[in-house]
């Protein structure tokens, strides 16, 4: 799991970082869903999550610092280090390879508990 640090809720140009306000609230659904979206898809074998899986791993790696919506904004407007973030992401990316390295099996993608496997149709 990708463990995020808390968001500084201190001032903030655009938010007043109040946790109540809809950019706020919109950049932190934003950044959990690309949590959730990096984990679920990272090694996924179909041609939907794989592409999903790529699209925000760019979004994460892009510089647009400028750009509305873009990972250094997100970052900005709930007062986290972009730089970091991005670290905890592909840290996170290299535990998983290195723990299906040490099993000598392919690793698996993330899969909630109590979650269903589905087959996918594409």
């Amino acid at each position: 799991m990708i463990h995020l640090p808390e968001p500084d809720l201190t001032e903030n140009r655009l938010t007043g970082r109040d946790p109540q306000h809809p950019m706020f609230r919109l950049a932190m659904v934003i950044l959990l869903d690309a949590v959730e979206c990096f984990q679920q898809n990272w090694q996924s074998q179909d041609r939907r999550s794989q592409r999903a899986f790529r699209e925000v791993e760019e979004w994460i790696v892009s510089n647009d610092a400028g750009a509305p919506l873009s990972f250094e904004e997100v970052c900005d407007l709930l007062g986290l280090d972009a730089g970091y973030v991005r670290m905890l992401f592909f840290r996170w990316k290299e535990r998983q390879l290195q723990r299906s390295k040490q099993r000598g099996r392919k690793p698996r993608p993330f899969r909630r508990k109590g979650q269903p496997r589905m087959r996918h149709l594409d």
